[in-house]
């Protein structure tokens, strides 16, 4: 079992360090009562609906214009790793998914001698805003669109753009997502019924 923590500017010294930006949140992570892993933020990218969750084999981190997708250690990958074993670097970002009008999901790995970690980077168009989970799908809701995940995190649809700021996921159904869309602000909300076949408008 995961769980997670918020440790501001404290650092463990023997678990992998996967530092997206800087100076931001620090969470660490646990499973089973062991430190496995430790996630920096930026400092810089932040706002209001910033939330985290865990979704199957992956944590999740809305903030700022974006989404963090990062893989778990899972049992018999988790090693001390002691002064002789870095902390590891970064390797370079590679784009996986385009999502269209710039767009794109990018992916990378943490890697040091005993660790290598998987992790995915979403951009949103103005604002992450909420995460949905539903079966075994992740939904995440922005300033402008629904977009929805499989279990391993990669992209299955995304809805055109339906508001201008805010979708609210109000209701789900067997084959259907109802949401609530920002049209004209402040408060001009829209209704929209969305086939969670292939994220298109039914009604």
């Amino acid at each position: 079992m995961y769980t997670y923590s918020l440790r501001p500017g404290y650092y463990q010294q023997n678990v992998p360090r996967l530092a997206i930006g800087g100076h931001g949140k620090i969470y660490s992570i646990w499973r089973d009562g062991v430190p496995c892993l430790e996630i920096e933020t930026d400092a810089d990218s932040w706002n209001p609906f910033d939330a985290e969750c865990f979704f199957q084999e992956y944590f999740c981190i809305g903030k700022g214009m974006e989404v963090y997708f990062i893989h778990l250690p899972q049992e018999g990958e988790m090693h001390p790793m002691g002064e002789e074993h870095p902390m590891g670097e970064v390797h370079p970002m590679e784009e996986v998914h385009s999502m269209g009008e710039g767009h794109s999901i990018e992916q990378g790995y943490l890697k040091s001698r005993q660790h290598s970690i998987e992790f995915k980077i979403v951009p949103c168009d103005m604002y992450f805003g909420y995460f949905y989970e539903h079966g075994d799908r992740l939904y995440i809701a922005s300033d402008s669109r629904l977009r929805c995940f499989d279990s391993d995190c990669t992209l299955i649809w995304q809805t055109k753009e339906i508001a201008v700021d805010g979708v609210v996921v109000k209701e789900f159904s067997e084959d259907t997502v109802s949401v609530s869309c920002e049209t004209d602000p402040p408060g001009g909300w829209v209704r929209h019924l969305i086939s969670l076949r292939d994220g298109e408008i039914i009604a």
